[in-house]
Order: C-alpha cells, then sequence, then structure tokens
C-alpha cells in the first residue's frame, strides 16, 4: 500500500471520518442514497418518463456508461476500502461490498453535476451544483468509505467522462441512425458482456462485482430498448401534467417488483453464498431485464394504459 493509504493518508482519513460525528453524519446521508443504485433507479427512469425524454435518453447513456466504466477500474486496481485497512479507527456509516477506487459517488455525482451545470444558464444553479459535486466526495470520507485518492480519481474520471461526452455525443447519434438495427442489438450485448468478461480476467467475484455486473447488465437492457425505438419509434414523456405524475408511482411500482421478483427468482436457482460464474451471470440478466423494462417495458405499459401518447418517429 501507498502513503495514499497508510501513513499520511489513513491519518488524514481518520480524522475526515470522525468530523462531526453522527449528526453529520445523518445530515449527508441523503447524497450516499441520491449518488448510489436507489439514486440511478428512482431519478433516471423519472426523468425520462416523465421530465424530459431526451434529457433522460442522452443521460441514461451518459451515467450508465460512467458507472461501467467506475465497475471495471474498480476491479482491475482491487484496492480496499479505508475501514478494511484500519477497522480499528474508522467506523463507516455504510458498508460496500465493492473495491475502493474510484470512488463511484464522486464520478457519477461528477458526471451528473456536470451535466445539469450545462444544461443551466443560471449562475447560481451552476454554483450550487458544482459545490454539490464537491460535497458529495467530500462526504464519502466523511462516510470512511473512500480515502482521499478515490475520490481524487473520480472527480478526475469523471470530469474526463464528460468532457469526453460533449465531443461525442453527435457523432454517436450519427452513427446510431446510420446503422442497421442489427447491428445495435449485437452492440447492446457489449456491456454485459465486458463486466463478466471483467469479472473473469481479474481477482474478483461476487459480491465485490456486484455494481460492475449490475451496470453492465442495466446498460445492455437500455440499448436494447434504444434500438428497439429504431423500429418502432421513439417514447415521449410529454402529455397532460397529471398523466406524467402518475407515471412515477406507477413506473416505480413495477420496476421495484421486476427486481424483487427476477432476485427470489435467479436466487432461488444458485446459492447466493457460494459465489460462482453462474450466479454472476443470472446477476447481470436480472439487471439486464431492469433496464430494458424501465426503457422500453414499462413506457410501452404506460403507453397502453393512455399514461403517454404513442411513440413518434423512428
Amino acid at each position: 500500500m501507498s502513503g495514499w493509504e497508510i501513513g499520511w493518508g489513513l491519518e488524514f482519513l481518520v480524522f475526515m471520518n470522525n468530523l462531526g460525528g453522527r449528526a453529520l453524519d445523518i445530515a449527508l446521508e441523503p447524497l450516499h442514497w441520491i449518488g448510489g443504485e436507489i439514486g440511478y433507479t428512482i431519478i433516471l427512469p423519472i426523468l425520462f418518463w416523465s421530465v424530459n425524454d431526451r434529457l433522460g435518453r442522452r443521460l441514461y447513456l451518459l451515467v450508465m456508461f460512467s458507472a461501467l466504466l467506475n465497475g471495471v477500474l474498480k476491479n482491475w486496481w482491487a484496492r480496499p476500502r479505508p475501514y478494511l485497512v484500519d477497522p480499528t479507527r474508522i467506523v463507516p456509516a455504510h458498508s460496500e461490498s465493492s473495491y475502493g477506487i474510484p470512488s463511484g459517488h464522486a464520478q457519477g455525482g461528477t458526471v451528473l453535476g456536470l451535466f445539469f451545470a450545462r444544461e443551466s444558464h443560471k449562475k447560481w444553479v451552476k454554483g450550487v451544483i458544482y459545490a454539490a459535486i464537491i460535497l458529495m466526495g467530500i462526504s464519502r470520507m466523511i462516510f470512511g468509505v473512500h480515502f482521499l485518492q478515490d475520490v481524487l480519481a473520480g472527480w478526475v474520471l469523471g470530469g474526463l467522462v464528460f468532457g469526453l461526452f460533449v465531443f461525442t455525443e453527435e457523432p454517436i447519434v450519427r452513427w446510431f441512425r446510420s446503422n442497421p438495427v442489427w447491428s445495435l442489438f449485437t452492440l447492446s450485448l457489449l456491456p454485459g458482456i465486458l463486466a463478466l468478461g471483467t469479472e473473469a480476467l481479474v481477482p474478483a467475484l461476487y459480491p465485490a462485482t456486484k455494481s460492475l455486473l449490475a451496470t453492465g447488465g442495466a446498460l445492455s437492457g437500455i440499448l436494447i430498448g434504444m434500438a428497439l425505438e429504431r423500429l418502432n419509434g421513439s417514447y415521449r414523456s410529454d402529455g397532460d401534467t397529471w398523466k406524467r405524475i402518475v407515471r412515477a408511482p406507477v413506473g416505480m411500482v413495477l420496476i421495484f417488483g421486476i427486481q424483487i421478483g427476477l432476485s427470489t427468482i435467479f436466487y432461488s436457482i444458485v446459492d447466493v453464498d457460494r459465489p460462482s460464474f453462474s450466479l454472476s451471470v443470472l446477476y447481470t440478466l436480472r439487471y439486464l431485464a431492469v433496464g430494458f423494462c424501465g426503457y422500453w417495458l414499462i413506457p410501452e405499459i404506460f403507453i397502453r394504459l393512455h399514461l403517454a401518447g404513442p411513440r413518434q418517429g423512428s
């Protein structure tokens, strides 16, 4: 281990972990959930379903690509969490199964924040967003779940991913529209394969790879939905205000019901306490189904229930 994880790095983390005590942990608790799986499971679909389908479509790709890259790097570097280095002095506010560097919350918060800051034209909104990005990273050290190096790497990678998105978004959209649909369905499988391949190549097993497999599977499901949009037209989030409001709770009941139902089925097939490649495949398929349902199936249900208008274009 380097000085970032022992010596001065560890002492700095101990100081941050004891800063403010339990009261500060509680105050920062929303950042943990917003920047984690539950936050993405709620925020991204509702934005797509009910607020602005164009923004939601773009964020789906940006955020999920960033999370997939984060998962690959976490498992490739396989660095420990602070409370595993010094469990006697560091008391984590949350227990995380994944590895440390880079911080997923710091990276994801940076990507999400920079996206909305670029979309906003108000200086005070940009200021609030930048402050939230910084606070998201700092909170991970206060919670005792990340070293300073993890947070810095998350901020830097988040900035790089967003910069790449800005310069490549239009060429990717043109490529997506010009390629045959069959190639898009083939491409959609790559994130899930990449996640499983990474697990096979590095010294990591479920549950350390849970976030990686979940992200790879979900992104594959979303891309399958996008390929279907080429054939059937794009979902639109506009409509009567009451319909847009109703979509959120209806969609959330469906998406969490799908998650719970698939967990019950898959975990009855394999032993969760005995990690295996079969378990990893089923876990990836579970999130592929969740991503597909969130992007395609649930919006299709909205259309059939007349909570949304028909698909448009192709």
